[in-house]
């Protein structure tokens, strides 16, 4: 049976150890079947929910002439900042520094145009406003003197 050691440390055989059956789980079976109607539930959720997104924005834009403003500048913006990186990629960007100064005053007035038509809304636009200009300016500044064009 079990022998103590010196140490008054009990050795137990394996003979001594019952031995523990164990039942039948059938959460350990695991079945892979995929059926196509999540897969088309899922699209139609995601379709829904897009067409649900175009309405709101399509009704949106009809009620403010704000939003209509400044989604075209953003688009402006968008369409700028492609246009100087596919200036750069085909043409060449002999002063590097003039091409990061334009196109990350793009991607940055993108940036702060994005933050004012969030903060247009709320209840103060006009200190929305005020940020955004004074934001603009401290942009542009760091980016002319990044061009080394100031004298």
């Amino acid at each position: 049976m079990a022998r103590k050691d010196v140490k008054g440390v009990k050795k137990v055989s394996v003979k001594e150890i019952p031995a523990v059956e164990k039942p039948f789980n059938k959460s350990t079976t695991t079945t892979t079947t995929t059926t196509t109607s999540s897969k088309i539930s899922w699209y139609e959720e995601l379709s829904k929910s897009i067409d649900t997104a175009l309405i709101q924005y399509k009704k949106d834009l009809a009620s403010s002439r704000r939003l209509r403003l400044i989604d075209t500048f953003l688009a402006f913006l968008m369409i700028s900042g492609i246009v100087q990186f596919a200036f750069c990629i085909l043409g060449g960007s002999n002063p590097f520094n003039t091409f990061l100064s334009g196109f990350g005053a793009c991607v940055g007035q993108f940036v702060l145009t994005v933050a004012l038509r969030v903060q247009s809304f709320d209840k103060n636009p006009e200190i929305a406003f005020g940020e955004y200009i004074f934001a603009s300016l401290l942009l542009h500044f760091v980016l002319v003197h990044f061009m080394n064009q100031l004298a």
